[in-house]
């Protein structure tokens, strides 16, 4: 077991530079205590105990910040280690290694029995990293998985298990090419065969290609000149039908030309044209004249809107300066009042008769400023009077309510005093009940524990333990003899396969045999139905017999050419003749669908001549009504005049009114209609452009009703064509179809059987290999018997079977040890819980005993306690008699306040009152006076003179503008009608024209017929066609015969090739050798395969066991240590738990990456809580101490070495005393092993002594700094 002696320690943080002034430290066995005060440089001495053994730094450091904080120059710091060396004598002989030769962190790990992990996390922990184990999950695992090696022996798995995944891999390979190599043995001896027989096929096909192409070659010469004659002749014969269908159809456009045209005219071609040309001349001027009235309709009813326009816009402002005189006569009679009212109400002076002039309105205004400001004044005194009263009674109310608090204040610090006394009482009431409790506790406690300790010495007693160890020794033994039998057989095994090659042979060409009598029977089972339909039956000589079959179709497919063209090129022209009569029918009735639109769109469903008459008398009313209402003004306004005047009479009837109201009340009657005349007039203009532009779309919309009337009578004549054409349609159709149909099904019977062709072929070439297999077969099955089974008394099969059965008996006596040690496992799990219930019990009955020491202190703290309550319930009495008198007096000054401040409020609702109300009488007669103001600087009394004679000239403008529209639209009408009828002769002169054009179209058809009928009567085309296609057939026939020969010479010359290729390669040479080589790689690889699975899985097994076996020694120091330590009762005891990762990817790995996550828990009774996060600083600190001693007693069997910095920080007077007591029970419990050390950092110098007093040191070192 290794130790440390001593160190120096020089040039590091606080420690000196120089080596005679640095800190020599000597290690005693087994306790080193370590005292001084904070910042002397007691960390530093484990710090450097960590960088000498495994080279860690210290947590948070950078670079060279571990030394001494260096300060230079560069901005860079760089750290260096020294070149170390390791010196050990061995059998009275020294050596020594330095860091030249050797990894110096590697061998002090090497040299002191423990892993780096442990050596940073458990025997020189910081005091940083001290509390570790109560750190979030992700590091806890990490460092737990460092202490455990975990990785290491995961890679071994993964070693492992990438070890055997390679060999299956080279398996596969090996399969794949002893497959190669059997099939290279077998087509050595093929292709051979193959070459001559191919050669002999080619020689053949040569001569007969020669023969093919000297007969070839005058069958395409005649074949080019008969193709020749016969494409002019079909030109000849595509120009004649072409013309008769032209004449035919221009000599029906004629006969429908002469059926509708109103007048044949007997005049030649040359003079109508002349005549249509003087006839468009005639329209162009008619059209001409019609836009320029149409244009001069538009400016007059342009200029009529205009002035119809800015007489209204005159009429709008008469009225509204009528209207504003009456208003401003309204607001002076009003403002008058609102002065009389405010004069009299105000005592005002001068203001006591209206209408009132401009200087008193200007008088009166400043007048109620005056007011305004001396209300305002008086309110502002009154507000000051209360404002003083009332400051000086909350002065008064300030000063009770200071001394009203201050005795408050006092009675409630008592209450909360002797409340305090009450829980403290309370409390100790419970522990004296708990102190009971515990009495009777304790012997029960005392009986179970002797129970258990019963048991756990029966337990032990027993020789279960060691039976198993024996028996899985003796297990272990004969596994081993069973392994060594097994690998003989192995051998045997690959022995015989030496002779199983030619047997394997023979069972390859069997399989051959079959997969080409599979693929012959596929192929007639797959292709049966088509033969059947094509011959009836499956024929033996399929090939030839389908040969025949396919040329026989091919020249009946050929015959149908010629018709089908001949019905393709009838259907092409009815279709032609069709599109142009639908296309013209089409033309048509969109343009009298769009003339219809037109029509519809202005008169509707309606009679077109009953609208326009309509039309044309209701404008003529309409403007004898404009008239009148024009002329009723002029005679209104006159009436009006003579009406004003003094003690006029009524224009009208001469009568004299019986008094002034009446006068007045038909001068008001009479204004009324004058009034309303503006907008009656502006109604019926509206309606007369409206009527107008109307009558102006009717008489536009006359030609179009012509053209409407003759579209009618064209459309039936074209749908009649239309269906001719359609029937003839329908019979070329059907025509094509029937030879179109024939030659599909002709097209599909040859496409069936030349898909199946390549097929028959491949058939027949399967045969003859089958044929071939089976010659090789019996071949093979001859040599076979010649040469025997060998000389061997046993089987490959027999000695596999016993293999089979050594490895059964060897896998059973695995499956029995792995019983065993379950076993073995389970009887120390049940020693080690009963171990933890003993332990747990000592606890409890210790927790009862201190518990029972405790009684007297608590009774003289609850008689002190009820003492105090006594004396802080009179000071409360106290306190509240003080309080009631100044209560009293405080009620009573503030309803004082209370009325002040009401009393001072409704005085300013008084005054606010006042204020309002002057505002608002002033407000309302200054916008008074604002309107009066502004109804004199308008200027409306001069408009209400100027507007009667400006409007009065506005209407005669008005009403010779509406003559010359009314002129300029009966202009219109006439050219209108004019033109139409112009046009209607211009359609008949057309007409005649297009049938003098289609007598000379008829005429120059005829001739061409004639011209080329002439030529097809010089040739014999029936006999052309005739010996063509016998030519033809024939050189389709060679043609096909050349291919096919040129297609099977070059598929033997390239097997050919092949063939002597695959003979010059070495690929054949060694085939039979390299097979049995193979087979022997297969059986060895497979063996190793089966070998490391087993390892794989004997390792994964020793890693669980030596994880769980571990995890139970750890948690079980873990809880001796805790009872013995922990003087609270709200913790049993504390563990770590390892448990599997249930997560998704823990899921999905294999067994080789088994993971665990740990956590730690404080139990109580049955109930388990994660630690972190939950307990004090001092418990967190007690656990961290606790689980690092365990784990040093668990993991360092080779190093006795524990250094503690700092162990009682954040713990309370009890558990530092307890802790030091196990510490000492530690101490008497290892101070057997010679090189045991423990290495304590402390400033709590009471612990220090408890330690120096358990005889285990005689001194402790003492660190401190001096003044340099």
């Amino acid at each position: 077991m290794s130790s440390i002696d001593r160190m120096l320690i020089v040039g590091i943080r606080s420690f000196s530079p120089q080596s005679q002034q640095g800190g020599v430290i000597e290690f005693g066995k087994p306790l080193t205590v370590i005292t001084g005060h904070n910042g002397a440089g007691k960390t530093t001495i484990i710090e450097c105990l960590k960088y000498a053994t495994c080279g860690y730094t210290p947590p948070n450091t950078k670079n060279g910040a571990f030394i001494n904080d260096p300060k230079g120059r560069s901005d860079r710091v760089e750290v260096k280690t020294l070149e170390g060396t390791i010196s050990r004598t061995e059998h009275g002989e020294r050596s020594s290694i330095s860091s030249k030769c050797a990894e110096m962190d590697r061998e002090m790990t090497t040299l002191l029995g423990v892993s780096k992990p442990v050596l940073n996390h458990v025997i020189f922990c910081h005091q940083e990293d001290s509390t570790w184990p109560l750190q979030e999950g992700k590091a806890l695992k990490t460092k737990f998985d460092d202490i455990f090696a975990s990785t290491r022996y995961i890679k071994a798995l993964d070693a492992i298990k990438k070890c055997s995944k390679e060999q299956n891999q080279y398996v596969k390979e090996f399969n794949t090419e002893l497959t190669y190599l059997q099939e290279n043995k077998k087509k050595s001896q093929e292709i051979k065969e193959e070459l001559e027989s191919t050669q002999m096929q080619l020689r053949v096909l040569e001569d007969n290609l020669r023969k093919i192409v000297v007969e070839l070659k005058p069958l395409q010469e005649d074949v080019y000149s008969l193709e020749d004659k016969l494409r002019n002749y079909q030109k000849i014969e595509n120009n004649i039908e072409s013309y008769n269908a032209v004449k035919k159809q221009i000599l029906k456009n004629q006969e429908n030309l002469r059926s509708k045209v109103r007048k044949l005219m007997p005049e030649s071609l040359n003079e109508l044209n002349g005549r249509l040309i003087e006839f468009d001349r005639t329209v162009a001027n008619a059209e001409a004249e019609l836009k320029h009235l149409e244009k001069q309709l538009q400016n007059k009813s342009e200029q009529s809107n205009r002035e119809n326009q800015n007489y209204q816009s005159m009429y709008r402002e008469y009225c509204n300066a009528i209207q504003a005189s009456k208003t401003n006569k309204q607001t002076l009679e009003e403002l008058d009042n609102i002065i009389l009212k405010v004069a009299r109400s105000y005592n005002f002076a001068d203001f006591g008769q209206a209408p009132f002039s401009v200087d008193q309105v200007k008088r009166f205004m400043e007048c109620m400023k005056q007011k305004y400001r001396a209300v305002m004044k008086d309110e502002e005194s009154v507000k000051n009077d209360y404002n003083k009263k009332l400051t000086d009674i909350q002065v008064k109310i300030t000063e009770q309510e200071k001394m009203q608090i201050k005795f408050q204040e006092a009675e409630l610090l008592h209450k909360a005093s002797q409340e305090e006394c009450k829980r403290k009482m309370t409390k100790i009431d419970k522990e004296l009940n708990n102190i009971s409790f515990a009495t009777s506790e304790l012997g029960n406690i005392e009986k179970e524990l002797r129970r258990y300790e019963r048991e756990l010495d029966d337990a032990r007693s027993e020789e279960t333990v060691n039976d198993l160890e024996q028996d899985i020794g003796k297990l272990k033994k004969e596994k081993t003899t069973l392994n060594d039998k097994l690998m003989e057989l192995r051998n045997e095994m690959v022995n015989l396969q030496r002779f199983t090659s030619q047997q394997a042979k023979i069972e390859h060409l069997n399989k051959d045999k079959n997969t080409k009598e599979r693929a012959i029977q596929q192929l007639k089972l797959l292709y049966a139905d088509d033969l059947n339909a094509i011959f009836g039956c499956i024929p033996e000589l399929v090939t030839t017999k389908l040969s025949d079959y396919i040329r026989g179709k091919e020249v009946e497919f050929e015959t149908l050419s010629p018709k089908m063209k001949k019905a393709q090129q009838n259907l092409s022209s009815t279709e032609t003749f069709l599109a142009i009569e639908q296309d013209k029918l089409e033309r048509k009735q969109r343009t009298l669908t769009e003339l219809q639109e037109k029509v519809f769109e202005i008169c509707g469903n309606q009679d077109f001549d009953l609208q326009l008459e309509r039309l044309q008398s209701s404008l003529e009313k309409l403007r004898i009504e404009v008239g009148a209402i024009n002329a009723s003004q002029h005679f209104f306004q006159k009436y009006i005049m003579k009406l004003e005047e003094q003690d006029s009479p009524c224009p009208l009837c001469h009568r004299r009114f019986g008094s002034r109201s009446e006068n007045a009340s038909l001068v008001k009657e009479i204004r009324t209609k004058v009034e309303s005349i503006p907008s009656r007039l502006s109604q019926h203009r509206e309606k007369i452009e409206l009527q107008q532009s109307k009558y102006e779309d009717f008489l536009q919309l006359k030609p179009v009703r012509n053209q409407i009337t003759a579209l009618e009578d064209e459309l039936p004549v074209i749908r009649a064509k239309i269906n001719d054409y359609q029937g003839e349609l329908q019979k070329e159709k059907k025509n094509f179809d029937d030879i179109k149909e024939i030659k599909c099904l002709l097209d599909n019977e040859l496409a069936v059987a030349r898909k199946i062709a390549p097929q028959m072929e491949t058939m027949n070439v399967y045969e003859k290999e089958l044929k071939d297999l089976e010659r090789e077969i019996v071949l093979q099955t001859t040599q076979l018997n010649v040469k025997g089974t060998g000389n061997t008394k046993r089987n490959l099969q027999t000695v596999h079977r016993e293999h089979e059965e050594l490895q059964s008996k060897c896998d059973a006596l695995s499956r029995t040890i792995d019983r065993k040690s379950q076993l073995m496992l389970q009887q120390q799990k049940h020693i080690s819980d009963l171990e933890r219930i003993a332990n747990d019990l000592k606890a409890q009955m210790f927790q009862c005993q201190v518990k029972l020491q405790g009684v007297n202190r608590l009774q003289d703290e609850k008689t002190k306690l009820a003492v105090e309550i006594s004396d802080f319930e009179r000071k409360i009495m106290e306190a509240k008699s003080q309080i009631k008198p100044i209560a009293n007096s405080l009620a009573k000054l503030k309803k004082e306040k209370w009325d002040l401040e009401n009393q001072c409020e409704e005085a300013r609702e008084s005054f606010r009152d006042k204020l309002s109300e002057v505002k608002e009488l002033g407000d309302k007669a200054i916008s008074l006076n604002r309107e009066v103001k502004k109804y004199k600087d308008s200027g409306y009394e001069a408009k209400v003179v100027e507007g009667e004679g400006e409007m009065q000239r506005m209407k005669e403008i008005l009403d010779d503008l509406a003559a010359t529209r009314e002129r300029l639209s009966r202009k219109i009408q006439e050219s209108g009608s004019f033109i139409t009828s112009q046009k209607l002769e211009k359609r008949c002169l057309e007409d005649n024209i297009q049938i003098r054009r289609n007598e000379k179209d008829i005429e120059t058809y005829e001739l061409k017929i004639i011209e080329l009928n002439q030529e097809l009567k010089g040739e014999n085309v029936p006999s052309i066609r005739s010996n063509l296609q016998k030519i033809k057939s024939r050189e389709a026939e060679l043609l096909k015969e050349r291919s096919r020969i040129d297609g099977l010479m070059a598929g033997l010359r390239e097997k050919i090739n092949s063939s002597q290729r695959n003979l010059k390669s070495p690929m054949f040479a060694n085939a039979e050798k390299d097979f049995f080589h193979k087979q022997i790689d297969i059986t060895t690889t497979e063996m190793v395969i089966k070998d490391l699975s087993q390892y794989h899985k004997a390792l994964d097994r020793a890693i669980m066991r030596y994880h769980y076996s571990k995890m139970v020694e750890i948690n079980k120091i873990i809880r001796e240590l805790w009872i013995n330590t922990y003087r609270g009762s709200d913790i049993d005891t504390i563990e770590i738990r390892s448990e599997e990762e249930q997560d998704a990817i823990a899921a999905a790995a294999p067994r080789s990456r088994r993971s665990y996550n740990y956590r730690v828990v404080m139990l109580k009774g049955d109930i388990a809580l994660d630690m972190r996060g939950r307990c004090s600083a001092g418990q967190k600190i007690l656990a961290s101490l606790i689980i690092r001693l365990a784990l040093a007693e668990a993991f360092c069997i080779n190093c006795g070495i524990l250094a503690l910095d700092e162990p009682t920080t954040n713990l309370d007077e009890e558990n530092i005393e307890s802790l030091a007591q196990s510490l000492i029970d530690i101490l008497h419990n290892r101070s057997k092993q010679r090189n045991f050390q423990l290495v304590i950092i402390t400033h709590d110098k009471q612990f220090a002594v408890r330690l120096r007093r358990s005889g285990f040191t005689s001194h402790f070192y003492h660190v401190w700094k001096d003044s340099t």
